[in-house]
């Protein structure tokens, strides 16, 4: 998954996040809507940090496996 910097697809993308790695994350905020790789679209994106790799910023709320 991509994590941007702000909370929009046209944000600049900070880092990379993989399958198995956990993104963490305290709560999450609108946003304009994002098409996500399985084709399901949201426009609720979390804030937080790859905890595999420390990097911080967006993700939409499709790219995530809540647990």
């Amino acid at each position: 998954m991509r994590i941007f910097h702000d909370a929009a697809a046209n944000s600049s993308v900070v880092g990379l996040g993989y399958p198995g790695q956990i993104f963490l994350s305290p709560g999450g905020t609108g946003g304009p809507d994002y098409t996500c790789d399985n084709g399901e679209t949201t426009h609720t994106w979390e804030q937080g940090a790859d905890q595999a790799t420390g990097v911080a910023g967006w993700v939409p709320l499709c790219n995530l496996v809540l647990s």
